[in-house]
């Protein structure tokens, strides 16, 4: 089955079963005593498209193998799905990456590919919060340029990762939207500004994350 058909077929439910040896050691694994390990809020089920890097996803556009907009809606479930259970996803910009996904550059580098940012940074008309009840309603009028230029590579931003309050302690938890969890034990939070942005990824939500605060 192509993976257009995987996709359409697939409906509200882009998931398949993901069985050991196959995908399941490629996708997050870790090593723990020598032991490879999957995250505790890893599901039984898969995604297809989390084999693949952000080059991989890019070359799958390129190819109309999926397109941007299939492959955004793909990120959104796993948003839904695994966001709850780690909150590493602070603010959900959905409608706003439907929207630019429609002007997307198939010939860029990334072109549509998913892609979520840390709440230390300007993003024009969406909120900057900095992980503070002070900022809750601080929206920039404009994208710094690091933005700008990472959108003109053809990257989607579907969301912001949560961060401790202005970066001021090592945990990433704050007041405004609470803490974020470690996917691999969930018991435990995680560390530093980039904390939400390094949980998603290692939970399969997204490729790749803002992790620094160019400002």
């Amino acid at each position: 089955m192509k993976r257009r058909e995987f996709v359409k077929k697939s409906g509200s439910s882009v998931l398949f079963t993901a069985f050991a040896g196959s995908i399941l050691p490629n996708v997050l694994t870790s090593c723990q005593n020598g032991k490879k390990e999957i995250p505790q809020v890893m599901p039984e089920l898969f995604d297809e498209f989390m084999q693949y890097d952000a080059i991989g996803l890019s070359e799958l556009i390129k190819t109309k193998q999926i397109s941007p907009a299939e492959l955004l809606e793909v990120v959104i479930k796993r948003i839904e799905y695994f966001n709850p259970k780690i909150n590493a996803v602070n603010i959900k910009l959905y409608e706003r990456a439907r929207e630019t996904i429609q002007n997307t550059n198939t010939d860029s580098l990334f072109s549509g590919v998913p892609i979520l940012i840390k709440d230390m940074i300007d993003i024009g008309g969406v909120v900057r919060s900095d992980g503070s009840k002070l900022m809750q309603n601080n929206i920039p009028l404009e994208s710094v340029p690091y933005i700008a230029e990472l959108e003109k590579s053809g990257l989607t931003i579907v969301g912001r990762t949560n961060v401790p309050e202005f970066a001021s302690h090592s945990n990433t938890w704050n007041e405004l939207y609470g803490k974020t969890l470690n996917p691999w034990d969930v018991t435990k939070t995680v560390f530093g500004s980039s904390g939400g942005s390094s949980a998603a990824v290692a939970t399969g939500i997204v490729p790749l994350a803002h992790v620094e605060p160019a400002w």
